[in-house]
Parts: C-alpha cells; structure tokens; sequence
C-alpha cells in the first residue's frame, strides 16, 4: 500500500491497517485531537443539499423554532463600552448612548439590526448631544462597521428621539 517515501509520520500512531480502512472518496472529514478520522460525508451529498446561506440560516430557524427555543439576540449596549474604549469616548457620552438604546429597545427597534452598528450609530449621537468631538469614521473604525451603516442607524434613532 505505502511505500516508505509516502509513510505517514510516525508521531500519528496510523499503521497500513488503518489507514487501508479511511474511504478514498472525496468527501468531509474530521480529525480528532486523538488522531481518529471521522468521515462526515461525501462532498456531492454535502454541497446537494446546502446551497447557501440562506438554507443554513433558514433550517437554523426550523430547529428554535420546532424546539420552542429563543433565538439569542446580541445585547447592543455590550457593543458601546468596547467602542467607546476604543474610540476614547467619555463616559457622559457612553451613559448618553446606553439611554438612547435601551429607548430603542423599549420599542423594538434594535430587532433585526447589526448590534454593533446599531451601537455606534447610538455613540454617534450621544457624541453629538454632549458636545464631544468624534467623525462617524472615528467611531466607524473602533466599531468595525462602515460609515454607512452609522449613519442609516442614525436615522432611525433620530425619528426615534424625535418622537
């Protein structure tokens, strides 16, 4: 089966035996940190019946939905302490910024929404409300989401706040 110029590492504790038992089809495997080959399944199959992410997310769904789970939702006011650090925002305007979404999620405007877009758009607004200086490309960069982004989450705040 192997010729000594395509042995396996000795370290791996495979011999011919076992290794003649790992299927030749092209497929999905694991390997386990004890050196066990999984085969999860051929890679036809897999690619069949998986299209996209929609099919993931969609099945996802089916799964909470059929087992009464909740699905989790990423709290965004965990998001501003992080951007806030990073941004060198004050404490005034993270305390502005909590307010602003704990508001929006009285009224179920953060459902559906990017937590951490949603909570930079919210720093944004609290900077401009106390008076501190920051670019949305600043707070944009700390957050990690586009610029674009911060400011169609900031619409919707402002009507929000308006209200």
């Amino acid at each position: 089966m192997l010729n000594n110029e395509n042995a396996w590492s000795d370290w791996l504790d495979f011999n011919e035996e076992t290794i003649s038992k790992i299927p030749q089809s092209p497929g999905v495997y694991m390997m386990h940190a004890s050196m066990k080959i999984l085969f999860i399944g051929g890679s036809e199959n897999i690619k069949t019946s998986i299209q996209d992410k929609d099919d993931v997310a969609r099945c996802y769904r089916l799964i909470f939905r059929e087992l009464e789970l909740k699905m989790p939702v990423v709290d965004p006011v965990k998001g501003v302490s992080r951007i806030a650090s990073i941004a060198e925002l004050s404490e005034k305007s993270k305390r502005k910024a909590v307010a602003i979404l704990e508001q929006a999620k009285k009224i179920g405007m953060v459902a559906g929404k990017d937590p951490m877009g949603i909570a930079a758009a919210a720093l944004y607004l609290a900077c401009i409300s106390t008076g501190e200086v920051k670019s949305q490309k600043d707070i944009s960069i700390a957050s990690g989401v586009t610029e674009v982004t911060i400011r169609n989450r900031c619409a919707g705040l402002r009507k929000m706040l308006q209200n």
